[in-house]
């Protein structure tokens, strides 16, 4: 073998463990979190995980300040259409603003971006502010009067009257979020919530190891041949 095949021969191993460690470009996911249920009321938390991916939501009900930071921490209930929020366990069973404006705090385990929120009991004059923000709850952005088209022809406010958010994808990536009621009269639950998650690239070290191992084996070749 001339020293310009062995030198191919060597550097190719290399070569492929290096394309095969960049091969596994990960696709974005899109995951549904199903918010109803028959928890009721809880002055803590609800929690759900994706089993795919392993992303965990974790939601919590609060008072909305003017800004959209988290103002108190209140009741959140879980219901048959949704989830709500109340001030005591006596409220009404919905993310109103009929009193103090109504948030759920949206709290994932990884960044996600929110594609979109399907909301009950909503009706054609209802709207919903979202918020984002820093992992430790610094406002990033707060977005007033968003509103969601019916799944229906009618939006009467009733169990039935479900309504689908338009793409929330351009607001950005972050774990911490926010939905809320911050309108005279808005009155609705949240159903659902779909979000895009990016998981992180896998490098099939496994994959490309014998490859290494082959180069490095040629070079030890090579060493002796020399020594001879």
């Amino acid at each position: 073998m001339n020293r310009i095949a062995l030198k191919s021969a060597i550097a190719a191993p290399f070569v492929a463990a290096v394309a095969m460690a960049g091969a596994s470009a990960a696709s974005a996911a899109e995951i549904t979190f199903d918010l109803a249920g028959g928890g009721g009321w809880t002055a803590g938390s609800y929690s759900w995980t994706d089993i795919g991916s392993g992303v965990s939501l974790t939601a919590t009900g609060h008072l909305e300040n003017a800004d959209g930071s988290f103002g108190n921490q209140v009741w959140l209930g879980q219901w048959g259409n949704g989830l709500g929020v109340g001030v005591d366990s006596n409220d009404q069973h919905f993310v109103d603003s009929t009193g103090p404006d109504e948030l759920i705090k949206l709290s994932f385990s990884a960044a996600v971006s929110i594609v979109s929120a399907t909301f009950s009991y909503w009706d054609g004059d209802d709207d919903f502010s979202f918020g984002r923000y820093t992992d430790v709850g610094g406002v990033l952005g707060y977005t007033l009067t968003l509103f969601s088209s019916c799944d229906v022809v009618s939006c009467v406010g009733d169990g039935g009257s479900f309504a689908t958010s338009d793409n929330l994808t351009s607001y950005g990536t972050h774990s911490l979020f926010s939905i809320g009621a911050s309108g005279d009269g808005d009155e609705f639950k949240l159903k659902s919530i779909t979000v895009s998650y990016m998981p992180p690239s896998i490098v099939p070290l496994p994959a490309g190891a014998p490859l290494l191992l082959g180069g490095l084996g040629v070079l030890a070749a090579l060493r002796r041949r020399k020594k001879a």
